[in-house]
């Protein structure tokens, strides 16, 4: 979604909290990210996508854990 303010929100959203599931799901995040910031995912060079799977699944458990 775009507002008018140039920034975009996205909604992770999954049913169960397993971490397989949410690792699916940042794969979708990052392809839709990329596709929005014009990046080509490079499969040799791939670290940085590496990273921010990393990074985003960091967030999500940490979201997930201060609910319980």
């Amino acid at each position: 979604m775009r507002n008018d303010n140039h920034f975009k929100k996205y909604v992770l959203a999954f049913e169960y909290s397993d971490s397989s599931i949410i690792a699916h799901e940042i794969v979708h995040l990052i392809n839709y990210l990329y596709l929005d910031c014009g990046i080509e995912l490079d499969r040799v060079n791939d670290e940085h996508q590496a990273y921010l799977s990393g990074w985003l699944f960091k967030k999500i458990e940490n979201i997930l854990k201060s609910k319980k």
